[in-house]
């Protein structure tokens, strides 16, 4: 088996599952509900990691070192964490 960074990172996978319990808590009010602040947070992190993952999609298919994307990709890797780790400990307990 395989030992991955993703695979260590379980505040990533956390988030992401905060993130699916906010939007289904947002969609059971309905078109007219608006999201509340908490969840507006959430959705903002989501979209900052989304972001970030694009960035790293166009490190992989640039024509840089190998080298060089390594050093960039994990920089990303790292915010990532870092957004997600802040989520989770921030909003967390509203999604337990």
């Amino acid at each position: 088996f395989n030992v991955t960074d993703s695979n260590l990172n379980r505040s990533v996978d956390e988030f992401y599952d905060m993130l699916a319990a906010a939007n289904k808590q947002h969609a059971g009010y309905g078109v007219k509900g608006k999201p509340s602040k908490v969840i507006k947070s959430i959705r903002t992190a989501g979209k900052m990691i989304s972001d970030l993952n694009k960035d790293i999609q166009t490190i992989t298919n640039s024509r840089l070192s190998p080298s060089v994307k390594r050093a960039r990709i994990d920089k990303k890797r790292a915010e990532i964490k870092r957004i997600a780790n802040i989520a989770v400990t921030k909003y967390g307990k509203y999604f337990d």
